[in-house]
């Protein structure tokens, strides 16, 4: 397996987004810590399994039980982490991070 690397404003999303679900019930933080962790190992252990969006080089990897996706890069040496996505939020805000690897 491939050492899964996020973008800052992708840990940004992740911790946010985390704070927002434990906000709103308490627990529900942790469940989704659990559910993007799971979506992480299958994708860090089949990368190439997933779909590429749209046009790019980015594949998209969906949470279960949640409204978001893993939007990343499978790079020779780790899997880059672009976003972390509410899935209600403008498609593809995020691909401008594409030009900020390493």
């Amino acid at each position: 397996m491939k050492p899964v690397e996020a973008h800052p404003e992708a840990e940004e999303e992740f911790h946010g987004a985390v704070d927002y679900y434990e906000d709103q019930v308490e627990g529900l933080g942790r469940r989704f810590r659990e559910a993007i962790k799971e979506a992480t190992a299958r994708m860090s252990e089949n990368p190439v399994t997933f779909p590429l969006y749209e046009n790019t080089i980015c594949r998209e990897v969906l949470v279960h039980h949640f409204p978001f996706a893993v939007y990343y890069v499978d790079e020779p040496d780790r899997i880059w982490v672009i976003a972390f996505a509410n899935q209600y939020r403008r498609p593809g805000y995020w691909l401008s991070r594409l030009r900020k690897r390493r």
